[in-house]
């Protein structure tokens, strides 16, 4: 119910990777004041690694600025972010492309 009550107030975008009709990725984000947070990015397992992603963010990337969260844990996922210019403000935790 969030995301489609925020999907219809505009403050939630929703970005496809397709081929054929069929679904290979996608990227929401969500604009709160004049913030713009990574909300979601999702790869299908067996189109990882085959540049989708890295054109999904390519794109979103645009915007003056992202914000986003990610599991210190996450290293695939920190270095990922990394390679677009995000940066850890809270112990690779919290990041930020401006």
């Amino acid at each position: 119910m969030w995301d489609k009550k925020h999907y219809k107030t505009g403050k939630l975008s929703i970005f496809l990777a397709e081929r054929k009709k069929e679904i290979l990725g996608y990227v929401v984000l969500f604009r709160h004041n004049d913030k713009v947070w990574l909300y979601d990015i999702l790869i299908k397992k067996e189109h990882q690694n085959k540049g989708i992603g890295t054109a999904l963010m390519n794109y979103i990337c645009k915007n003056k600025k992202i914000l986003l969260t990610v599991n210190d844990k996450n290293k695939k996922g920190i270095g990922f972010f990394k390679r677009f210019g995000f940066k850890p403000l809270l112990k690779d935790v919290l990041m930020i492309k401006s």
